[in-house]
Parts: C-alpha cells; structure tokens; sequence
C-alpha cells in the first residue's frame, strides 16, 4: 500500500505542475495577444513621433543633394570675399577723388569765392558808379537813384556772400566728420542763393543802363552750383545709405593725385 499511496502523490503532485506550466503559457500568450494599456498608449505615442523624425531626416537628406546638386547655385570662392571691399560709393566727376574729398575741397573753394566775390562785386560796382556819375545824358535825380540800385545791388550779394561762408565751414566740417545733417543746409542755400543773386542783377541791369550782367557769368554760376550740388548731394545719400563712414572709407578713399 505504501509504493500505492507514493505513486498516487506523485501523479498529484505532477498533475498541478502541469496545471502550472499551463496557466504560465496561457499567461504569456494572453500578453502577447492582448499588451498592456500603458505599453499600447507608448507605442501609439512614439509612432506618430517617429514617423515624423524620420521625414524631417529624409528631407533634409534629400535638401542637401538638391543645394549640392544645383548648377544655379556656385560655390563660394575667394572672389566674393574681395567683392564685400569693392568701392560702392561714387567717384566725383567718374575718376577725381571720393565724395567726402569732394565735399571738402569743394567747401574750400567756395569759401575762398565767396570771400573773393564780395571784393569783386565791390569793385565791379563801383566802376559802374563812375560810369552814371560821368553819364551827361541822365539827370542828378536819375543819378542817385541808379547809385542807390547799385548800393542796394552790392549790399545784397555781400549779405548773400556772408551767409554762404559759415554754411560751406558746415559742410566742410559734416564731410571731415562724415554728418549729413551739417551738409544739408547748404544743399538748401545754393539754389535759392543763385536764384536772388540772378534775379537782383538782372533787375539793376533793366534799372540801370550802365550796369551789364553777361549771360556768362549766369551760366558759370549755373554750372559751378550744379557741380557742387552734385558733390554734395552725393555725399548726404551716401553717408546715409550706410555707404559712407569712419568705418567704411578705407574702402571707399579715392583721389586722383593725394592717395
């Protein structure tokens, strides 16, 4: 009865080992069926993630053959970085010297022009003056007032002259400090400066008949107002473009004979 009841409990017991190994393996395939939330909320998570990590990649891939790729598209060469020190800004005249020299030297003459025009005019004038005064077919009261036209007349242009010479010392003081706003208001004066003083004396001429203001020195006017205004003008977009400055002029300095 002994090896009987041994038998019988080892059948049991190999019985339940079985039962076991059963409910294990029906475990795991239950999970391998059927995954856990967590595990099926990560993986429909990360794959939208990926999926677009992947495309990003790709595309990029694909970016750097097309930039590689493109014959539109030349490399760069040591010729470009020589291009950013190329002059941007105008020459005066095509070939003289930069606006900045330009503005300068042109505030110079001028200056010493307009200090010249008053003894000029002075003495112009007062020629003219002996000239009516020595005019036997005019009367003393013709006379005077031709003398008091011609006074008015150089009074004017010595008044005009003498505006002119402080606001060419501010021009000539915004080109050596690279300041736009100190050339302006010669660019606004020059204008209105030859309009009154082409205005004035062709008024004493109709007025006086021994006065003569020749069409020459209307057009050697004109032209010297127009190339300083073009110096000028120049030189205001410039510095205000950005083309122009302390920090600029060693690409932009030019001259025809200092430099």
């Amino acid at each position: 009865q002994q090896p009987t009841t041994l038998a019988r409990r080892d059948g049991k017991r190999n019985e339940s080992s079985h039962t076991h190994i059963k409910k294990d393996l029906s475990k795991q395939t239950s999970n391998h069926r059927n995954p856990p939330l967590q595990t099926t909320i990560t993986v429909l998570t990360m794959g939208p993630i990926a999926t677009a990590i992947k495309s990003a990649i790709a595309n990029k891939k694909s970016n750097d053959t097309k930039e590689i790729a493109d014959p539109s598209v030349p490399p760069a060469t040591d010729d470009d970085a020589k291009d950013t020190d190329a002059r941007q800004g105008r020459s005066c005249c095509g070939c003289l010297c930069d606006m900045r020299r330009a503005v300068m030297i042109m505030s110079i003459i001028a200056i010493i022009l307009n200090g010249a025009a008053i003894g000029l005019n002075y003495w112009s004038i007062d020629e003219t003056k002996d000239d009516v005064r020595e005019n036997h077919k005019l009367t003393d009261e013709q006379k005077d007032s031709n003398l008091d036209d011609l006074d008015s007349l150089f009074l004017a242009l010595a008044i005009l002259s003498s505006v002119a010479i402080p606001i060419l010392f501010m021009a000539f003081w915004g080109g050596l400090q690279f300041q736009k706003r100190w050339v302006l208001p010669i660019i606004l004066y020059m204008p209105v400066n030859l309009i009154i003083t082409i205005t004035l004396n062709y008024r004493v001429q109709g007025d006086v008949n021994d006065y003569d203001y020749r069409v020459g020195s209307v057009i050697g006017l004109t032209v010297g107002v127009f190339f300083a205004e073009y110096a000028y003008v120049s030189f205001y977009r410039e510095v205000a473009d950005g083309i122009l400055s302390k920090e600029t002029y060693h690409r932009e300095e030019q001259s025809c004979c200092c430099v």
